[in-house]
């Protein structure tokens, strides 16, 4: 009996056919959020004027072919040479003004000889240097881009400078020996009142085996050494023209009253021949060790601008790459990842 009402069809439970259709459905959402995430992926959605349009999305940016930093040996190596300069040149510095301290008691005892003096020269030489040591060392550090435009600036000034000053000592020859004269003159007048002038000419008249500037004759000119003095000095030179003989023992007398003998006499005791011959010989005679440590200093400074320019273009183009980045993220990043989310919710 139970077969009479078999049927000869295939009978299908609705829970089955509800199934089917859930299945089906969930296949066609699936393809639809699919087809959605690749709209997406070539189109950005814009508001824009009420309505939504459909733009196509810039070309997506590869963050690994941007500049992440500088080159690690042109930074340090700038930064390391002159943090050490900074250092010597700070040191010198200090030397400086303490020898200015010992000499003058900072209330300028004698203020017509303190802007004379050749500590002057090297202090302020030592300021610069180590302002421009210490700004190169910052700003390589750091990464500074204006404190190593200004070291630039600083440096080509100073080169174009040291270049100018190269090509008029070769070029008025007859007025820099005049000139050097002059100075030893004024410096001869001065051996008496400060202690480096002093220190400096008896060096220059030990080394050079001369006296005076052009012949012994010319000490006549400081007041202690001329003949008209009371002093125990009077018609005296300086213990530093003696002949190396009379200097191998501490005799600092050994110059007194060789400005009253006569020449030949003068010359078995002390040197006769002035020192402006015998530095301008000097000059002459090493002009190529000079010219080799002039090329070799504007070499380091050409080098170290080099450096510092290279480092700052490099830090001014990493800045720029990022800040094109910048740029582009709230147009593009963040309005795709909006609406994306708003799409794959209302799915």
């Amino acid at each position: 009996m139970s077969a009479l009402h078999q049927p000869e069809y295939q009978y299908h439970h609705p829970s089955t056919h509800y199934r089917q259709s859930g299945e089906n459905a969930e296949r066609d959402g699936s393809a639809s959020r699919s087809l959605n995430d690749q709209n997406l992926n070539n189109s950005s959605l814009v508001k824009h004027g009420g309505h939504l349009e459909s733009i196509k999305s810039e070309e997506p940016m590869n963050y690994e072919t941007l500049e992440q930093r500088v080159d690690p040996c042109v930074k340090y190596t700038l930064f390391c040479s002159h943090f050490w300069l900074a250092t010597l040149s700070l040191s010198v510095l200090t030397f400086s003004v303490w020898g200015l301290n010992q000499k003058y008691n900072i209330t300028v005892s004698h203020p017509s000889f303190l802007a004379e003096d050749p500590l002057l020269v090297i202090l302020f030489l030592s300021a610069l240097v180590a302002g421009m040591s210490m700004a190169a060392a910052t700003g390589a550090l750091r990464e500074l881009p204006r404190t190593l435009q200004c070291f630039t600036a600083t440096l080509l000034a100073l080169m174009c400078v040291e270049v100018l000053g190269v090509g008029v000592v070769l070029v008025l020859v007859g007025p820099m020996q005049a000139g050097l004269k002059a100075g030893l003159l004024h410096a001869m007048l001065r051996y008496h009142e400060d202690t480096d002038t002093q220190f400096l000419l008896d060096e220059l008249q030990g080394g050079l085996a001369c006296c005076g500037v052009n012949s012994y004759q010319d000490w006549e000119v400081d007041l202690y050494y001329n003949c008209s003095s009371p002093g125990v000095q009077a018609c005296g030179v300086p213990a530093s023209c003696c002949l190396p003989r009379y200097r191998s023992i501490p005799n600092s007398q050994c110059g007194f009253g060789v400005l009253i003998l006569d020449p030949f006499s003068a010359a078995e005791q002390v040197h006769t021949a002035g020192c402006a011959a015998h530095l301008l010989g000097w000059l002459e005679q090493h002009a190529v060790e000079l010219a080799i440590a002039a090329i070799a200093l504007l070499s380091t400074q050409a080098l170290m601008l080099g450096l510092a320019n290279k480092l700052c273009q490099q830090i001014l183009t990493i800045r720029a790459q990022w800040e094109t980045v910048e740029d582009k993220l709230p147009s593009s990043f963040n309005q795709d990842t909006e609406h994306s989310g708003r799409l794959i919710g209302r799915n």
